[in-house]
């Protein structure tokens, strides 16, 4: 590591642009299908894979000792959820190794560059294929009229997290201005215009009626958030 390497440190850090991943993939994955753990199943779909239950795994891309499960068809894409989730038939034994590598590649591709002789990587694939294919049925169900309304308005609190992030990366800018006024790179300091601009912004990217000279409170208040989820089941 070198000296400069602080630079980054010391720069302000902002929660929008550091978090925005996180919180993407956190709501994602909260509503990833999954299943209940049963030993049985388990080891049928092991044998599918040629693997000895009874042993320690090996990755299915390289055959080395298995560290971790990786995910066949990735669960989080664009920040969406994506494909069957947390379930048998997605989940593979992987060596940490191959896991960090792979990350959202399509698993056949990446089994290429792991397997470049053309024989093992026929074997490999036809091997994980038939174990997808196996419980194909089951990665796949219809979602429900409710619970698409449920995603809706779940999704819409996660619209609405990630629009008090950037006011509270506002909000931080303000507080640096306050402690170091002497700091000319700083900014021109809080004010309440400042402050209405961005609560107004807010507001708009919500689609939340504004009431005329309103300003930002210390708290943010959530009942514009309480009454823009009602409005939106309303419209449903």
């Amino acid at each position: 590591m070198k000296k400069t390497d602080l630079k980054r440190y010391l720069k302000p850090q902002a929660i929008y642009k550091t978090r925005r991943t996180t919180i993407n993939g956190a709501f994602a994955a909260a509503v990833l299908p999954n299943e209940a753990y049963d030993d049985a199943r388990v080891m049928e779909a092991l044998h599918l894979l040629d693997q000895d239950p009874d042993v320690d795994l090996s990755c299915v891309y390289c055959d080395l000792p298995a560290g971790t499960w990786d995910h066949l068809v990735p669960v989080i894409k664009k920040g969406q959820p994506h494909g069957p989730g947390h379930r048998i038939g997605n989940l593979v034994p992987c060596c940490k190794d191959c896991n960090s590598r792979k990350g959202g590649k399509d698993w056949s591709d990446f089994l290429k560059l792991k397997q470049p002789d053309p024989e093992a990587f026929q074997e490999m694939q036809e091997r994980i294929q038939r174990y997808q294919s196996r419980y194909a049925e089951a990665l796949h169900p219809q979602a429900t009229q409710a619970e698409r309304e449920k995603l809706q308005e779940f999704f819409a609190i996660r619209d609405a997290v990630l629009v008090l992030m950037k006011h509270a990366d506002r909000l931080a800018d303000d507080i640096r201005d306050i402690r170091a006024p002497q700091d000319t790179t700083a900014g021109d300091g809080p004010s309440e215009a400042r402050e209405h601009q961005a609560w107004q912004e807010m507001l708009r990217q919500l689609a939340l009626p504004s009431p005329e000279g309103s300003v930002a409170p210390p708290d943010l208040s959530l009942e514009p958030f309480s009454n823009f989820f009602k409005a939106r089941s309303a419209e449903q």
